[in-house]
């Protein structure tokens, strides 16, 4: 099982490490990376795996990066650290803001609060 083999892990570990350099550096499309950080852990753990998934979404990931513009086309400024490359899904921090309003509501429903507007 490639997985297994200590060898074929570090050759994926190198190839994401040179991958993510390529995206920073604009000689590789935001759009294979996003297609690499998709696959699955036992996927992005070997590189025999990496190469075989590779050759049958070949298509698919040309058919992306051909309708994303490059950054050197564009003018598009490429990101400056690896961080940036990171998938920006955060959600909001929706419980900080009701518990704001909810401080607010209270307050404006205290008596001591409504002496202090009058």
């Amino acid at each position: 099982m490639p997985a297994a083999d200590p060898e074929d892990q570090r050759r994926a570990r190198d190839f994401e490490r040179s991958l993510r350099e390529d995206v920073l550096a604009g000689r590789a499309h935001r759009a294979t990376l996003d297609w690499f950080e998709a696959q699955t852990k036992r996927v992005r753990r070997s590189l025999w795996l990496i190469v075989e998934t590779a050759k049958h979404d070949k298509a698919v990931l040309e058919q992306r990066t051909a309708a994303q513009p490059s950054p050197q086309q564009d003018g598009i400024r490429a990101p400056r650290s690896t961080h940036q490359l990171l998938p920006s899904h955060v959600a909001p921090d929706s419980l900080a803001s009701r518990q704001l309003q909810t401080r607010q509501r209270d307050c404006s429903e205290c008596p001591q609060c409504d002496k202090d507007q009058d």
